[in-house]
């Protein structure tokens, strides 16, 4: 059995950096220059099967990465992230690992540098509790020992009764004119809500709710 011939490379016109590969004539499929010029395609190769699979999972994989830098340019991305996204995108399994090993091998994945910037925005912009950052951290793909080095690292010592503090300082002054009762019930079940435990939250809000509503504002 004969193998079909490349017949005509055309670039594309609304992908740049992008061709077309026809075999025998008919449009076979699509390719970045980078692979092109890797395996010497050009017009009058044979595409053998074996030629074909390795040109299409060459191509997969640097379009997976491409996407992948696209993403990582926005903002800080943890690799969970990034295989979730390209998942979403349609790429094969094979294909999102080898993405995610190799930008983690330069570099341009670290979960725990990561995890540490979404922790330290989260304290200063949206202060959660310890078990609320586990839980989002977990649902973004970081393995629960970072998840447990980072926090052990930023919410060491009075960090977690800090941020308790400063969430509910500002609960309550949006909240000043309720009754004391009403007040005292409804900002205990906010913080609990948000994580704290019920000892934490009985200890801020003995200390904050003692004081006149004009002093709730953030110090």
């Amino acid at each position: 059995m004969e193998h079909p011939i490349i017949t005509r490379i055309v670039r594309q016109q609304k992908r740049a950096g992008r061709v077309s590969i026809f075999l025998d004539g008919e449009f076979a499929f699509g390719a970045q220059d980078d692979v092109v010029y890797r395996f010497g395609l050009a017009k009058g190769v044979t595409m053998t099967p074996e030629l074909r699979v390795q040109v299409e999972s060459a191509n997969a994989v640097l379009e997976g990465k491409r996407a992948a830098e696209r993403l990582i340019a926005r903002r800080l991305r943890g690799s969970g992230e990034i295989r979730l996204a390209l998942r979403k995108k349609g790429y094969a399994q094979e294909v999102i690992d080898v993405v995610v090993e190799d930008f983690t091998r330069a570099g341009l994945l670290d979960d725990a540098e990561f995890a540490a910037a979404f922790v330290r925005d989260r304290m200063r912009f949206k202060p959660k509790s310890r078990t609320m950052l586990e839980r989002e951290l977990e649902a973004r793909g970081v393995s629960p020992s970072i998840v447990r080095a980072v926090l052990g690292e930023l919410l060491c010592g009075d960090a977690e009764r800090v941020a308790a503090k400063a969430l509910a300082r500002k609960y309550l002054a949006r909240r000043a004119h309720d009754a004391p009762d009403v007040l005292r019930r409804r900002a205990f079940s906010y913080l609990l809500r948000r994580g704290y435990s019920a000892s934490l939250v009985s200890a801020v809000l003995q200390e904050l709710i003692t004081r006149s509503p004009d002093e709730y504002v953030e110090e």
